[in-house]
């Protein structure tokens, strides 16, 4: 099961990228459409099939997830590059469209960071 968050436009926050992206580093702002797949968010560019490889991913168990404090259309989301030993935190920053959307994104993020095993069967 995938659920399309749509399109948004992320930077990393500090001095590492935020995704594995074929063994290269991403640095600023980029766009792309995302998709939750169980409790992984893949990210898409304009020329990616959403049925195929991702060109970017982040494996959310213990993740956090919350609304920008000063802009109605952008979120954080924190995640472990390595989830099982909770090591190498990595953040993003998200603009969406709206507040409405932002408020989305958050909730089914937060419930994918949430996922146990017994939710994947």
């Amino acid at each position: 099961d995938s659920v399309r968050l749509g399109r948004a436009t992320v930077a990393p926050l500090g001095i590492r990228s935020h995704v594995r992206q074929h063994s290269e580093l991403s640095y600023g702002w980029t766009a792309g459409t995302f998709v939750l797949r169980q409790n992984y968010l893949l990210e898409y560019r304009e020329s990616d099939s959403l049925g195929g490889l991702p060109w970017g991913y982040a494996h959310l168990p213990g993740a956090e997830a919350r609304a920008h404090r000063h802009f109605v259309n952008a979120l954080h989301l924190d995640f472990w590059e390595r989830p099982c030993s909770r090591s190498g935190r990595r953040s993003l920053l998200f603009r969406v469209e709206s507040r409405e959307e932002r408020d989305r994104w958050v909730a089914r993020l937060v419930a994918a960071a949430r996922m146990t095993v017994g939710d994947l069967y």
